[in-house]
Formats: structure tokens, C-alpha cells, sequence
């Protein structure tokens, strides 16, 4: 007899893996209308803060045991830290085009990495399924771009404005932003393993990194140069930061427990689908424009793909 293709653990997982790809949706749409003048670092802190407290309340219980190999904890948040570098040096400095079709990679090497060091199985149903939201991520995004470049170059050209010239490919940045992919894929194996896949632990190991986390963006804020004032934006922070904080803090929770519940390959799986969720969501809500029929089509490919990852063995 075969086993249920739905228990309380799938329906867990999928309910968590889709507030993700809400949550970084809505972080996409929103991020451009909460501008304030508070710097980044400082932002990111809060949100690390905010995720300590709530890590905090569920799991206070257990508070004797938030130094237990706290050691594990502070690889994850250097390599996230140069994760960021990586990121910020890379993305100006290739095509669009082309970062896109590199940062999905983060979807090949995550199994990779699952397989070397969890022992999946690596030739599955899944693989193809896993391929298929690689095309599908492209596709859309590609898409996207090519109907957004008219608009903006009928504006550059009405306001005088020269458009810049981004074909070229530095090489050092291709290394980069494949080099930050590739850690990204690790760190999702690695969180697995330092999770261990308990609820308990989970929120225990959530305290540690928010923790180290808390300390590193307030150390980047103090010496940033950017940030020269950081010391008084850290007593007046602005709603619209604050709020930014908040969706962000969210986001980190979420990426816990959709490897908590849906493991790895399954919280980069969630994170890619938002992507078509988010081109949809613009469409309708920023661009106000029904998507046309081959945008819908890649979207439903997309979910088809997630939808076909989640059912196959």
C-alpha cells in the first residue's frame, strides 16, 4: 500500500514554503516604497534584533542551553556577510541578463551540495522538476525585462538622458556572483544540518545566529562611513525602516522553518517560485496590466514545476 502523498507534514511544509514566496515577494514590490533616509546596516540590524526577540519568546524554555555549541553558529553568518559582499561588488557590474541566469544556479548547486553531504540521491524526478523552475525563473524574468526596456528607454530618451552600456562581461564578477551562489546553496545544506531538523533546536540555533548576526550589522554601522550618524538613527529610526525591518526579520523566520519542514532544496525551490509570483503580483498591482498569455504561461510552468517537486518521490 502506498503512503499518502499528503500528511500534516506536507501540508505544514507547503503552507510555510508559500508564505515565503509571499514574503519575498512583498519584500520585492514593497522595497522600493520604503526609502528613508536610515542606512542599510542599520536596517539589517533591527531585523536581526527583531528575530532574536522572537526566537527568544519561543524558546526562553530553554535558555540554558543558548550557549550549547554556539561555535556552529558564526560560520553562517560570515559566509552570509560575504555572501553580501560578493552581491554588491557583482550585480553592477554584469548585464542583467546574465545575473539572473547565474543567481538561479543557486537551484543546481543546493542538490549538489544536498548530495554530497546529506546522501540524496541526486538523478531524480526531482532533478527534472528542479530544471524545469530553472527555464521557467529565466524565462519570466527575461521577459519582463524585455517588455520593461522600451518604456524606459522611450523615457531616457524623452528626458536627454543617456542610457548606460552594461554588455560588456568582467569576469572577476561572473566569479563572484557564482562563487556567491554556490555558498548560498552550501549554507542552505549547512543550515539543515545545524537545525537538525527539530522545532526546539531550530529556535535554540535561531537565538545563536541572531545573535552574532545583531553584533556584526551594528559593528559595520559604527565603522561604516555611510553611516556616520548611526549612532542617532539608532534611536530614531523611521516607520517605513522600521517596517522594512520587520518584513525582513520575517523573511529569515520563514527561511528557518521552510528548512525546518520542506528542507533545503525546498526553501530555494519556495524563493524561486517567488519570482514568478512577484513578475504577476507587478503586473497587476504596479504596472496595472493583465499579464499577457506567454507571461501567464511561464508562471503556470513555474508553479507547475514547484507543484511537481512537491508530489514526486
Amino acid at each position: 500500500m502506498q503512503p499518502a502523498l499528503v500528511d500534516s507534514t506536507n501540508i505544514i511544509a507547503f503552507i510555510v514554503s508559500a508564505c515565503l514566496a509571499a514574503q519575498g515577494a512583498a519584500f520585492v514590490l514593497l522595497r522600493p516604497y520604503l526609502r528613508s533616509d536610515t542606512c542599510d546596516s542599520v536596517v539589517l540590524m533591527y531585523s536581526e534584533a527583531l528575530k532574536l526577540l522572537c526566537s527568544v519568546l519561543f524558546s526562553w524554555h530553554q535558555y540554558r542551553l543558548y550557549l550549547d555549541t554556539m561555535h556552529m553558529a558564526i560560520w553562517p553568518v560570515i559566509t552570509y556577510g560575504v555572501m553580501n559582499l560578493l552581491s554588491f561588488y557583482s550585480l553592477p557590474r554584469l548585464p542583467a541578463a546574465l545575473a539572473i541566469v547565474i543567481i538561479q544556479l543557486k537551484i543546481v548547486f543546493t542538490p549538489i551540495f544536498a548530495r554530497i553531504f546529506l546522501k540524496r540521491a541526486l538523478l531524480t524526478p526531482r532533478t527534472f522538476a528542479l530544471s524545469a523552475l530553472v527555464f521557467a525563473c529565466i524565462s519570466i524574468t527575461r521577459y519582463e525585462q524585455m517588455l520593461a526596456r522600451p518604456q524606459k528607454s522611450g523615457e531616457a530618451l524623452r528626458l536627454g538622458l543617456e542610457i548606460p552600456d552594461r554588455d560588456g562581461v568582467d569576469m572577476l564578477a561572473v566569479g563572484g556572483l557564482v562563487l556567491e551562489t554556490a555558498l548560498s546553496g552550501l549554507m542552505c545544506v549547512y543550515m539543515q544540518n545545524l537545525f537538525e531538523m527539530t522545532p526546539l533546536i531550530m529556535w535554540r540555533r535561531n537565538v545563536q545566529l541572531a545573535a552574532f548576526s545583531t553584533v556584526f550589522y551594528m559593528g559595520v554601522a559604527t565603522f561604516n562611513r555611510e553611516c556616520a550618524t548611526a549612532q542617532k538613527s539608532w534611536l530614531s529610526l523611521e516607520w517605513n525602516a522600521l517596517l522594512l525591518a520587520l518584513l525582513s526579520a520575517c523573511g529569515g523566520i520563514l527561511v528557518a522553518l521552510s528548512i525546518l519542514f520542506a528542507g533545503a532544496v525546498g526553501k530555494v525551490v519556495a524563493t524561486s517560485s517567488s519570482i514568478a509570483l512577484t513578475v504577476f503580483a507587478e503586473a497587476l498591482l504596479v504596472n496595472h496590466r493583465s499579464p499577457d498569455v506567454l507571461l501567464s504561461s511561464l508562471c503556470l510552468s513555474a508553479l507547475n514545476a514547484v507543484i511537481m517537486y512537491s508530489v514526486v518521490s
